[in-house]
């Protein structure tokens, strides 16, 4: 998994940084909740693998610099499923591949690639769905500028009760609020 984990950075298809950010806040989020040791370790486990399956994607798909098109989005899409496939075959993350599977599932149902609902969603798929939409948001992207704190937390807010878990969304923002003084510069 390590391996993977270099092979993912090596192709710029994820960042230490974006991962380092997401774990920084998975741990504020696991404290907040009052996980136990075990479920805190899982979602830094899950956090830093949740897009493992990029690997499996061509990097003309996962390196445009502009909008997929339709073709090239159904391809990306399936970066999830072959992240569980690799999960369920190292033994040691199996435990984890749901929750690879499930991290773009939206709250309403309209998500992927199970169309899974509410609470149907594993927990630590819906935390890293946040964590991971606020980060991407915060820092620039070929497609997009990048948006202010306030601005992605208007975005989080807006789509909750329909891409996000409303409840998640309001753990979120207040720990963002608690802490924006702090450690967390988006930018």
């Amino acid at each position: 998994m390590e391996a993977l984990g270099e092979l993912l950075q090596k192709k710029n298809y994820e960042t230490q940084e974006h991962l380092d950010r997401l774990v920084s806040l998975g741990d504020d989020f696991a404290q907040l909740l009052d996980f136990s040791e075990e479920n805190a370790n899982n979602l830094v486990l899950a956090i830093n693998l949740h897009d493992i399956g990029k690997i499996g994607v061509p990097e003309t798909i996962v390196l445009k610099e502009s909008m997929l098109d339709e073709s090239e989005w159904m391809i990306m899409k399936k970066h999830v499923e072959i992240g569980y496939r690799i999960a369920q075959a190292s033994g040691e993350f199996a435990h984890l591949a749901d929750v690879i599977l499930s991290h773009h599932e939206w709250w309403n149902g309209q998500g992927y690639p199970q169309g899974l609902k509410e609470e149907e969603i594993p927990l630590l798929s819906r935390i890293i769905a946040i964590l991971d939409a606020f980060d991407v948001m915060t820092h620039p992207q070929p497609y997009q500028p990048a948006k202010t704190a306030d601005e992605a937390l208007h975005e989080l807010d807006l789509k909750a009760r329909t891409q996000f878990d409303p409840a998640l969304v309001t753990v979120f923002i207040n720990i963002w609020r608690e802490d924006s003084d702090s450690r967390y510069d988006p930018r």
